[in-house]
């Protein structure tokens, strides 16, 4: 985030910038570099509206949670495990707010389990961690959510080590990275942005149609990809 890099792409001479950067990372200079250029920049995932960014969302946390939750409830469980093992920023927030609201209002016995990791490459272990030492001694998992699917991929390897096998003995869900949920072994249920070119494209013509003036936030819709960590019925 420090790389001069990032800032030579900004103050180039290119017409729309698409960035993927957490804010909270960035120093008080940074944000006013970004600020002094808004009308070019388009933040993917991150809300910069402070500094008058357009912003490109995944699906609305609510909307997401709300394919999991559904799904979850449809396997006849009764009791989900939330696994906050992420790094701290705002998404993961709203996708836990989500998640619980809608797993209360569907009347899910829930319980957070929460762990900060300082780089996203941490979170496989920790998760690993978290899930040998909540599940080793105590009852079962019924269906597990986690976060991000690299924490879900931490889960499953510790859920393994101690005899516990997601999509047999349990359901884990998470939500995004397709193509890592995909290629997992058992692949993942994810719940995931699916439109991301169409709300890019809609962005992109606000921004080269004059007449048209670019809104605050863009929207993609998601989708949930039925993976083999899903028990059956």
């Amino acid at each position: 985030y420090h790389d001069e890099i990032i800032s030579q792409v900004i103050d180039s001479d290119a017409d729309l910038i698409f960035f993927f950067i957490d804010p909270q990372h960035l120093s008080p200079l940074f944000l006013e570099k970004i600020e002094q250029n808004r009308h070019k920049l388009v933040s993917v995932t991150f809300d910069y509206s402070k500094q008058g960014v357009v912003t490109l969302d995944e699906a609305p946390p609510a909307k997401s949670s709300r394919l999991l939750i559904d799904h979850i409830v449809e396997r006849g469980h009764q009791k989900l495990d939330i696994f906050a093992v992420t790094h701290d920023n705002e998404v993961f927030t709203r996708r836990a707010q989500a998640l619980r609201v809608l797993a209360e209002a569907q009347s899910l016995e829930i319980e957070f389990h929460t762990g900060l990791v300082p780089e996203f490459s941490q979170e496989y272990e920790l998760s690993a961690q978290v899930a040998r030492k909540v599940y080793r001694n105590g009852p079962p998992p019924d269906a597990i959510c986690a976060l991000t699917v690299p924490s879900a991929i931490g889960l499953k390897r510790g859920l393994k080590d101690i005899g516990i096998d997601t999509g047999e003995d349990c359901t884990l869900v998470s939500f995004e990275d397709i193509t890592l949920a995909t290629y997992s072994i058992p692949s993942i249920t994810v719940a995931h942005t699916r439109d991301f070119l169409g709300a890019t494209s809609e962005v992109v013509q606000a921004f080269f149609q004059p007449e048209e003036k670019p809104q605050d936030h863009y929207t993609a819709e998601a989708k949930l990809f039925l993976g083999e960590s899903s028990r059956k019925k």
